[in-house]
């Protein structure tokens, strides 16, 4: 039996602004296992929502977001697993069979 894992993109626009609560949702709403934003920013906004999105599972996060730069379109990786893999598989290159 192999499992899936549900992996989102989204340009949320701008930082997300008043929407980060709607994004948050969203995503959860989706299942999403892995999240991939584009436009997240140093600002409180985006800030907030890197932790509403713990708050709703996806708690391992990588940005690339500075808060010397609030208006800077940037990155944001959330995830349900840390670094290394979601436990679903051997890691590529790592020799196992899969």
């Amino acid at each position: 039996m192999s499992e899936r894992v549900r992996v989102v993109s989204w340009n949320i626009r701008a930082g997300g602004g008043s929407r980060v609560e709607e994004i948050a949702s969203a995503l959860a709403g989706w299942g999403a296992d892995v999240a991939a934003l584009s436009e997240v920013r140093g600002t409180p906004p985006s800030l907030r929502l890197g932790e509403l999105l713990a708050a709703r599972g996806l708690r391992h996060r990588v940005s690339t977001a500075d808060r010397r730069e609030p208006r800077a379109n940037r990155l944001l990786a959330a995830s349900r697993w840390p670094r290394g893999g979601c436990g679903c598989g051997p890691r590529p290159g790592s020799g196992a069979a899969g």
